[in-house]
């Protein structure tokens, strides 16, 4: 049965199962494995509302298989944070324990050595899994995330690195840190002398030590500890011979990594982008690389005024998480993510109009540059990446549910922009014509914007997908 075609409590619920109708079958022939685990974890949240399993979906791993252009490590991490919330949240209890061994093979494979408890050169541990049966990476992505710089002569080309070419690209704090790519040619990262000024088009985009890729690996190597800890899996866990105390050291790195960035880096080379003593945003890549020679190089493709929205998710969703994991861990800066949520809404909300009977409402940018004139024509970095960086507005939407599940005042005064936006897209017309017009957009096709990738079709859809869910949760309350 469509979803369409079922009751709804709401009408938010009602539109949701229209863009599910929608989004599923696009979905399951995806053949972009990042985009399909960003996708999978605002279809949990889905049949969560619903109260339902997703039988529905006759096989949730073969949309997530590595096979399926899995590159970068950050794609990895997509889907690991989505399979391991699949199974721990009953979704599809059939393949309850096939998602776990995924994301436990996608945290091995993004850690790289030592994730296991006994020597081994496996990239993973279940190989016979299904989706990652064919699976064979190379062998500069064998070295894991976290060791791309340590491991920069086996990558580099042509030719070898030379003494500056390795000093430059150091990393500025360790342990913690993770690259999204291996480094491997003289050209990425793409280090200069003074900080870039927002200059960045036409820079490579990997390998970086970027938010997005050490966000998504701080939340799977703390879940993954987590579960780990529990026991729910402890068969699971033996079979795969995981290292638990490596992946408590992986998250507890990244906390201090963070924390070094945020806390530690000041003015334009901090990862804080501060607005005011109790508004900020964290900055979509890391600046600055370890003094060599008595300067710090810069990444070529930095650009200090500009914040992805979905980095804000990752961050709330992080530094909240540790905050409920307790333990020994220095508590600076956990409750951050309430500020962040706060500048978010503050600062990261435009008027527009999205269909042309309807009212001009308030709705959420998938990235944002402070101090640009025309918020809606700013470009993503690189000047041409529309499609990935429109995905933003699910994962913080993502959060934010998590977060106000969790404890509501995380939202406390901003309920009326979700809800006044869900609203509007619960009109079948909703997306017909948008004002003002511009590329920076989350809930309408960017076609016209020159990435014509198939999965960007998804992006609008899991958009509005993940605010429909999120206003009918702040609603589902009421008489």
């Amino acid at each position: 049965m469509a979803t369409s075609q079922r009751d709804a409590s709401t009408p938010f619920l009602a539109a949701a199962d229209r863009l599910v109708d929608e989004l599923l079958p696009m979905w399951e022939g995806s053949n972009n494995v990042w985009r399909a685990g960003w996708v999978l974890d605002t279809l949990v949240d889905y049949f969560m509302a619903r109260g339902e399993d997703g039988s529905i979906i006759q096989n949730p791993l073969l949309p997530v298989s590595p096979t399926k252009n899995g590159d970068w490590w950050d794609d990895f991490a997509w889907v690991g944070i989505a399979t391991l919330r699949a199974a721990e949240m009953g979704i599809f209890p059939k393949q309850r324990n096939e998602l776990v061994k995924a994301a436990i093979n996608a945290w091995t494979y993004m850690h790289g050595p030592g994730w296991s408890r006994k020597p081994t050169n496996l990239a993973f541990p279940f190989k016979d899994l299904e989706g990652w049966q064919d699976f064979d990476p190379s062998a500069d992505r064998r070295i894991g995330a976290p060791n791309a710089w340590a491991n920069i002569r086996d990558t580099w080309s042509p030719g070898e690195p030379t003494a500056r070419q390795i000093g430059e690209r150091k990393p500025r704090y360790a342990p913690g840190g993770v690259w999204n790519a291996p480094i491997r040619d003289p050209y990425s990262p793409d280090v200069v002398a003074a900080n870039p000024g927002c200059t960045e088009a036409d820079v490579a985009l990997a390998p970086i030590q970027n938010t997005v890729t050490n966000g998504l690996f701080a939340i799977l190597s703390l879940r993954l500890a987590l579960a780990g800890a529990g026991g729910a899996y402890r068969d699971l866990f033996e079979a795969a011979d995981l290292n638990l105390a490596a992946c408590q050291d992986a998250w507890t790195n990244q906390w201090s990594w963070f924390m070094s960035w945020i806390y530690d880096t000041y003015g334009e080379e901090s990862l804080a982008l501060t607005i005011s003593p109790t508004r900020f945003l964290v900055r979509e890549r890391v600046s600055t690389f370890h003094e060599y020679e008595g300067r710090r190089a810069w990444d070529g493709g930095y650009c200090s005024r500009l914040a992805w929205t979905g980095d804000q998710g990752l961050l709330l969703g992080f530094l909240r998480e540790v905050e409920r994991a307790g333990g020994t861990m220095p508590q600076r800066g956990t409750g951050a993510y309430r500020l962040i949520v706060s500048t978010v809404f503050e600062r990261a909300y435009a008027p527009r109009r999205y269909f042309g009977s309807g009212a001009v409402g308030m709705f959420l940018l998938p990235w944002l540059r402070l101090g640009d004139d025309n918020p809606y024509g700013t470009s993503p970095p690189g000047g041409s990446d529309y499609g990935d960086y429109q995905t933003g507005n699910g994962v913080f939407m993502r959060y934010l549910l998590q977060a106000y599940r969790a404890d509501p005042t995380v939202v406390d005064g901003y309920a009326p922009l979700v809800i006044g936006a869900a609203k509007q897209m619960t009109e079948k017309s909703f997306g017909e014509s948008v004002y003002p017009p511009g590329c920076c957009d989350a809930y309408v096709s960017i076609d016209q914007c020159g990435d014509h990738r198939p999965a960007n079709q998804m992006t609008p859809l899991v958009n509005r997908l993940a605010v429909l869910l999120m206003a009918h949760e702040m609603t589902s309350g009421e008489a």
